[in-house]
């Protein structure tokens, strides 16, 4: 396996949820705000010219960009009202559709008259001009901010998935169900985890697909606590993490329009990682050892996955800092990463800031 790189200074744009397909990168841009840094900007970098544009901005004075994804010649964007950071993401939100060639901007969703209980900030996925996000179902069905002293236990949620086709624009609900995670889409399937005993997320799981001109929902994958996973590039990597003990990183292949699959360990040993399958390729980045890993994949004769041994692509002992969380993104053959090479102050950093694109070749 041999990695190629090819950096890219953004000086001090300082970026964050980093989507790659096409010839394009899209990220938000983080400014400095009263007393913190919130990310306020839209900006796409195209790879064949090298130039940055900005294509959208947050209309609210406190408010941020908390996900985007890039499908055909637009991005998806969600606009929160007042970004809160770590805080729980309970407030109103649009979810835009801006045509990077023309600029038109569309709101394809909102919480716009959603009761305060299901105000639920969703995380846009998208692949082959389909974006495909989950949030409540409305009216009713949303659970408290905080638990109620007393009266009744209110019913579970229920969520609904999205299906937005940004060619035609047209928005479609492919799904209705009560915790699960969010979906994401590749090859024509759309994959998400589900909870199998209706409780919070994080214990007893599966991984579930679907076609995404519809279908019915297969359950593809059982190993007990699964976390959510990154579905790209005919591939879906995920998290198996282990109570008090290091967490196991899967992948499994998603073939066209959905299909048996058998789940293959990448790596074990892992602390709180961030993965994501390439072409050929699945990466990740371990923040113990503090160094993005990427290791071959090839399908076995049977469909399934055959993973080889791993390399350092990216290392923070090289004085390159991985941009975390959604720092990392895989296009084809292509893993982009949002670093910097000053640490010294996470929070304050004036740049420079950089997008690594780093070509993935097998021997």
């Amino acid at each position: 396996m041999v990695l190629s790189e090819r950096r890219y200074n953004l000086g001090s744009h300082n970026p964050m949820n980093v989507s790659a397909w096409s010839h394009y990168v899209a990220f938000a841009r983080l400014e400095r705000t009263s007393n913190r840094q919130t990310p306020l900007a839209v900006e796409v970098l195209d790879l064949e010219t090298g130039k940055v544009s900005t294509i959208g901005h947050s209309r609210y004075r406190y408010g941020g960009i908390d996900w985007l994804v890039g499908a055909s010649h637009f991005v998806a964007w969600t606009d929160m009202h007042d970004y809160l950071g770590d805080g729980p993401p309970r407030v109103p939100w649009e979810l835009h559709l801006t045509d990077i060639r023309t600029g038109q901007d569309r709101v394809i969703a909102s919480s716009h008259g959603v009761p305060e209980d299901e105000v639920y900030m969703p995380m846009p996925y998208a692949d082959s001009g389909f974006v495909v996000w989950s949030q409540f179902h409305t009216p009713g069905g949303g659970l408290p901010v905080s638990p109620r002293p007393t009266g009744p236990t209110p019913a579970p949620p229920v969520v609904d998935l999205h299906v937005y086709d940004v060619e035609k624009g047209q928005d479609r609900v492919l799904y209705s169900d009560t915790y699960y995670g969010p979906p994401d889409i590749t090859n024509g399937c759309v994959v998400f985890v589900r909870s199998m005993d209706k409780k919070i997320p994080g214990g007893d799981a599966e991984i579930v697909e679907m076609p995404v001109g519809g279908g019915p929902a297969t359950v593809i994958s059982h190993l007990g606590a699964v976390a959510p996973g990154r579905a790209r590039n005919g591939w879906f990597s995920f998290l198996v993490p282990r109570s008090g003990q290091p967490s196991t990183g899967f992948v499994l292949r998603i073939p066209p329009g959905c299909g048996p699959a058998r789940p293959v360990q990448f790596a074990g040993g892992l602390d709180v990682p961030h993965s994501v399958p390439g072409t050929d390729f699945v990466a990740w980045w371990d923040q113990g050892a503090s160094h993005t890993m990427v290791s071959p994949l090839a399908l076995s004769s049977t469909g399934g996955a055959v993973v080889g041994d791993p390399v350092t692509a990216f290392s923070d002992s090289a004085g390159h800092y991985l941009r975390v969380p959604g720092g990392m993104d895989a296009n084809g053959n292509q893993l982009v990463l949002a670093s910097t090479n000053d640490i010294s102050d996470q929070t304050e950093r004036a740049g420079p800031f950089y997008l690594d694109v780093i070509t993935v070749e097998q021997n």
